[in-house]
């Protein structure tokens, strides 16, 4: 399966602070991180926190962009207080992951780049290509717009930080063809006036490396986490995520059937979907065709809820069995099975 890098946007290769700080000799600390009203813990009406745990599925962004999720561990936390988890509003939801594994597809990864990062008017860079190398390397080719479109191509290798961010080292860095020493010397002195209010974004240039705090790249739903190791493979790069102080071991969790091959599964606190608040949350949602991946989109979720069906347990455990999303392909619903009574738990 093609794959490539869950969160790693190489798309900012060119986006940087203001200039009174754009090269730095050390590291730079990860910046603090902005204040939350709710701390981590505490999920609101129930004062317990919501913990995750998925495998084996492909989260569609969008129908082009999808984050593929070999398994990932953490908790679901509200951004509000008193306000649980709320699946139809992604700014409910800061997930901590805790440990796992996923990547992305270079052809998504460049969607991404290209529908989203740099989808604007004035946007610096277009037409953003990346791909793997051998070696563990990776290339980023686009058009920088300085006045005049530079075509400008980047190579280079990737590792972790200890504090959990991403070192991209370029080896070769080319504008128009000619290779340059730096990244200054394809960005330019103005390189702060590329893209407004860069800072937050989570991107610094320290020497001639780019430092990437993947907290503050991606969209919602708001994400923490600690990248402890990054791998290049074929036409994809794979993270690998820690939790968030090096030495915790992440508690297992019990899934409701855990002999299924895909799913995603909810314990603890109050999640809340469409009209159903759920407390004490105990809920897995299981991929109907476990040949494959669980393809699971966010924006339709409710949709493949009711292609589906569910079955509550003597405990009061809800498990949904779902069928694919496919995009524009619609849902098929799934013939109603031959019901037995769950095990109880």
């Amino acid at each position: 399966m093609n794959r490539a890098p869950l969160f790693f946007l190489l798309g900012f290769a060119f986006v940087a602070p203001p200039a009174n700080r754009l090269i730095a000799k050390e590291p730079v600390k990860r910046s603090a991180e902005p204040a939350r009203v709710q701390p981590p813990g505490n999920n609101g009406a129930t004062g317990q926190t919501t913990r995750f745990e998925f495998k084996n599925v492909n989260f569609h962004v969008d129908e082009s962009v999808v984050l593929e999720i070999a398994s990932l561990q953490g908790e679901l936390l509200p951004t509000v207080e008193g306000i649980p988890p709320t699946f139809d509003d992604r700014q409910s939801m800061l997930m901590q992951i805790d440990g796992g594994e996923a990547a992305m597809s270079m052809a998504s990864f460049t969607n991404l780049l290209n529908r989203y990062v740099f989808h604007y008017p004035g946007a610096p860079l277009t037409n953003l290509r990346v791909s793997t190398l051998e070696g563990g390397r990776i290339r980023q080719e686009a058009t920088l717009h300085k006045g005049v479109d530079v075509p400008t191509e980047m190579i280079g290798t990737l590792d972790a930080l200890p504090d959990g961010r991403i070192r991209f080292h370029p080896e070769s860095i080319k504008a128009s063809g000619i290779p340059a020493k730096s990244l200054m010397e394809v960005t330019g002195l103005q390189v702060d006036k590329l893209v407004p209010g860069t800072g937050p974004r989570g991107v610094t240039i320290v020497g001639n490396d780019l430092i990437m705090d993947l907290e503050r790249m991606l969209p919602p739903p708001r994400v923490r986490l600690r990248v402890t190791s990054v791998r290049v493979e074929t036409n994809r790069v794979v993270q690998v995520f820690g939790p968030k102080t090096a030495g915790d071991v992440l508690k297992p969790l019990t899934p409701l059937d855990p002999k299924a091959a895909n799913y995603m599964y909810f314990q603890g606190g109050t999640i809340r979907f469409k009209k159903l608040t759920m407390a004490d949350a105990d809920m897995q949602m299981i991929d109907a065709h476990p040949e494959d991946p669980f393809e699971f989109s966010l924006s339709h979720y409710y949709e493949q809820l009711v292609a589906g069906y569910s079955r509550t347990t003597p405990t009061g455990a809800l498990i949904n069995t779902v069928p694919d999303y496919r995009g524009s392909r619609g849902f098929s619903k799934l013939p109603d099975p031959d019901l037995r009574p769950a095990e109880p738990r």
